[in-house]
């Protein structure tokens, strides 16, 4: 927690860093990123800073990581870099935010032709897990800001939290499964979907070792089957 302490800049401007940390966060050579003409960019300049982000976030940490090393990776300068993410949030959010969208479409899928709720938050557990592991390197600084406290971090979360919100795509169907008696009713659906989706995402982030199979199998044992199999216990 020390060197976290150190190495942290609640409000992003990474002006102190632990001596322990100055080989990963000496500038690129020019601290406001690459001097590159237009012709020079990448074809693709924010999908360019969402992988060089995450490439950066993977080898420095989150809270290690200035706009300027992006920008360099990347290939653009800096004042184009924050004109297209100004903060390193932004980045996160439209990293991730494709991953959001594909599990919503097999989501609406699933519903639409008629597969059961229970079948409906397996899928969505498999999905997610296959999608979190994939993009590791966002999620886990996605995780490490959901999970911080101070004010700037907390507007950084809720932002998160509204353009992010995975258990939101279980909701509906949770309630489904409760009104046809599938699901227990006497705990609110969001609070269902946010335990689900929360189990999932933890296990992605420590359990590194195991496939997208092997997470969604355990969380859908406890979660959807339960701990207690022996029928004399109530």
């Amino acid at each position: 927690m020390a060197l976290l302490s150190a190495v942290v800049d609640f409000d992003e401007r990474h002006d102190h860093i632990d001596d322990a940390l100055v080989s990963l966060m000496e500038p690129p050579p020019d601290d406001d990123g690459v001097d590159v003409s237009v012709d020079a960019w990448p074809d693709d300049p924010e999908q360019a800073v969402i992988d060089a982000a995450a490439m950066e976030f993977a080898q420095r940490g989150y809270f290690a990581t200035r706009q300027a090393h992006i920008a360099h990776r990347a290939g653009i300068d800096l004042l184009t870099l924050r004109r297209l993410f100004p903060t390193n949030v932004d980045v996160i959010v439209a990293g991730l935010s494709p991953i959001l969208d594909a599990v919503s479409k097999r989501i609406d899928a699933d519903r639409r032709i008629g597969r059961t709720p229970t079948v409906i938050v397996e899928r969505f557990g498999l999905r997610l897990s296959e999608l979190l592991i994939e993009h590791r390197r966002l999620v886990e600084p996605m995780a490490l800001v959901l999970s911080l406290h101070g004010a700037q971090s907390q507007v950084n979360a809720t932002r998160i939290r509204d353009e992010l919100f995975f258990p939101g795509l279980i909701v509906g169907v949770i309630e489904d499964g409760q009104t046809l008696g599938v699901f227990a009713a006497d705990v609110p659906p969001i609070d269902m979907a946010v335990m689900f989706t929360n189990n999932i995402m933890f296990r992605c982030l420590s359990k590194r070792d195991e496939t997208a199979e092997q997470v969604a199998a355990a969380v859908n044992r406890i979660f959807l089957r339960g701990i207690v199999v022996d029928p004399s216990v109530t």
